[in-house]
C-alpha cells in the first residue's frame, strides 16, 4: 500500500514538473512574440518617420525643383545606394532619410524618390515627388539574440525587422 503512494506521488510531482516546465516555454515563446511584433512595430515607424524626413527635406529645398524636373526629364527614378548617377539633390535627401532612421534605431537600405507618376506629361516640368524609404533594424531578440549574433546563417526574417513606407510632397 505504501509502495503503490509513492508511485502516485511520484507521478504527480513529475507531471507537475512538466506542466511548469510547458509553461516556462509557452512564457518565453510569447516574449518572443511580443519581441518580434514591437520590432516590426519599430520598423515600420522608422520607415514612415525617413519617408517624411526625404520630403521634408525636399520641401525646404534640396533642389528647388530642380530635383523634380530632373526625375521627371530621365522618366526614372533616384534609387540610392544603387544608382550610380544619381541628381545632386538626391545625396542630401538620402542623407536626412538616414539621420531620421538612425535616430529610430534603424537604417535606410532602400530609398527611391521619383516623379508622381499622375505629374507625368509630354515635357519634363516640376511636379509631386514620392520618396519610398525601405529600412532594417535589429530586432533584438531576447532567447535568440546569440542566435543572431554570430556568423551562422540565420534566417534574416527572424533577426531582422524590414518595413517600407512611402511619402509624397504636394
Amino acid at each position: 500500500m505504501l509502495s503503490s503512494r509513492r508511485r502516485a506521488t511520484g507521478a504527480s510531482s513529475l507531471l507537475l514538473l512538466l506542466a511548469c516546465w510547458l509553461l516556462v516555454v509557452a512564457g518565453l515563446g510569447a516574449g518572443e512574440v511580443v519581441a518580434v511584433t514591437a520590432g516590426d512595430a519599430r520598423a515600420e515607424q522608422a520607415a514612415g518617420a525617413a519617408a517624411h524626413a526625404a520630403e521634408a527635406e525636399i520641401a525646404a529645398g534640396a533642389g528647388d525643383g530642380d530635383l523634380s524636373i530632373a526625375l521627371q526629364a530621365r522618366r526614372t527614378a533616384c534609387r540610392l545606394p544603387a544608382e550610380t548617377d544619381p541628381p545632386p539633390a538626391c545625396a542630401v535627401v538620402r542623407g536626412a532619410a538616414q539621420r531620421v532612421a538612425r535616430a529610430n534605431g534603424a537604417e535606410v537600405v532602400d530609398l527611391v524618390l521619383g516623379p508622381d507618376p499622375r505629374d507625368r506629361g509630354a515635357q519634363a516640368a516640376p511636379g509631386r515627388i514620392v520618396a519610398v524609404a525601405t529600412v532594417e533594424l535589429s530586432r533584438r531578440l531576447p532567447l535568440l539574440d546569440r542566435l543572431c549574433a554570430t556568423g551562422h546563417p540565420r534566417p534574416a526574417g527572424l533577426c531582422i525587422a524590414r518595413a517600407t513606407a512611402a511619402a509624397r510632397l504636394g
